[in-house]
């Protein structure tokens, strides 16, 4: 079994569309879109797995630096060697997600902030 890591398609991308993908290259066992713990929305990166190693290699080839829903995706071979590897990615996105979150000052914040008026 060979686990194939992708990212960066679409929030907005399923599972069923990364299966269709690759399931032109080969035999697709599983399919894994990760999720946010907190608010459990899709993260734009998740797992394939397929059987055989030359199709693997084969979708690896066809589909790195592809477009799907208009956003370039990156197909690599999980590293055996290091499994941790995607899962720091993982982490370190899900950290700047959330910096990124609080960053973000909403419309009802910056009316709050006003300077109250003087009269005179």
């Amino acid at each position: 079994m060979v686990k194939l890591f992708v990212f960066g398609f679409s929030y907005k991308t399923y599972e069923d569309t990364l299966e269709t993908l690759f399931r032109n290259y080969g035999t697709v066992h599983s399919v894994y879109i990760a999720s946010d713990e907190q608010t459990g929305k899709k993260l734009n990166f998740g797992f394939i797995e397929m059987p055989h190693k030359s199709e693997a290699q084969n979708a690896v080839a066809a589909l790195d630096g592809s477009e799907l829903h208009k956003r370039k995706i990156s197909v690599r071979i999980a590293d055996k060697k290091n499994k941790s590897k995607p899962l720091k990615l993982a982490k370190q996105i899900t950290t700047e997600i959330t910096e990124i979150k609080q960053a973000l000052v909403t419309p009802e914040q910056i009316v709050k902030k006003k300077r109250p008026r003087i009269i005179k």
